[in-house]
């Protein structure tokens, strides 16, 4: 699959340390298929923890089958959380 991605982040450490916002696109095609996503999210580095990263993602899309199967739209909220960690 061939895919474009673009994205803009704000930073609002200043306000509340480790909170940034995203704003995104990405699309994606191959031979039998379009897709189309947007998405929203709010990112936050847990002050309080080393290497803890939580975050809430909206997204809504479409796929758009090219062989016959039609379009699908969909949306969901995806909730993060991501500890890095060395071993």
């Amino acid at each position: 699959m061939q895919s474009y991605y673009a994205a803009l982040t704000y930073d609002f450490t200043k306000m509340v340390p480790g909170l940034s916002f995203d704003l995104g696109y990405m699309q994606g095609k191959n031979d039998t298929m379009n897709s189309k996503e947007y998405y929203a999210r709010v990112n936050y580095d847990v002050q309080s923890v080393k290497n803890l990263w939580v975050g809430a993602t909206y997204v809504t899309g479409d796929d758009e089958d090219k062989v016959g199967a039609g379009t699908v739209d969909w949306k969901h909220l995806r909730l993060q959380l991501r500890y890095d960690f060395s071993v």
